[in-house]
This record gives structure tokens, sequence and C-alpha cells, in this order.
């Protein structure tokens, strides 16, 4: 299964769902996150206020999948608060 913002969105993601290759996955998915943000603004049809909401819930998702590929790397190292 691949990992991208579209199952973040939509919600079809569980906790297995970046277990098998969560390292590349986790990459592509913070590629197209940056990628959105930085081209989300071209888009005349939303609203001002959409293409902040949508640029705030791709950060979030990028910085999500940061944590989880950090994390797959050394399991057991995260901050707990």
């Amino acid at each position: 299964m691949e990992l991208s913002y579209n199952m973040f969105k939509l919600g079809e993601y569980d906790e297995n769902t970046y277990n098998v290759g969560a390292w590349g996955a986790c990459y592509k998915g913070i590629f197209q996150a940056s990628v959105f943000i930085h081209n989300v603004d071209r888009c005349q049809e939303m609203a001002d206020w959409e293409i902040l909401d949508y640029k705030g819930q791709a950060r979030f998702v990028r910085a999500y999948l940061l944590l989880v590929a950090f994390t797959s790397l050394w399991p057991g190292t995260y901050y707990a608060g």
C-alpha cells in the first residue's frame, strides 16, 4: 500500500499503513506535501481561506511523515513532551 496525502485527507489509514517501506513512502509523501504547499497559491478556483486551510493540513501531514520516517529509523526515539 502506498502512503500519500490523499490517504490522510480521506482518513484511509491506520497504525499499520506505513509499516512496509516506511522510509521511501514517507519521503514520497513529504515531497508531495511540499509540492502542494508551494503550488496551491496558483489555484484560482479556491478562496484564500481554503488555500490557508489546505496549506495547514499539508504542513501537518508533512510534519507527521517526518516523525514517522524518523521513528522508523530509530524505533523508540520520540519526544513525549
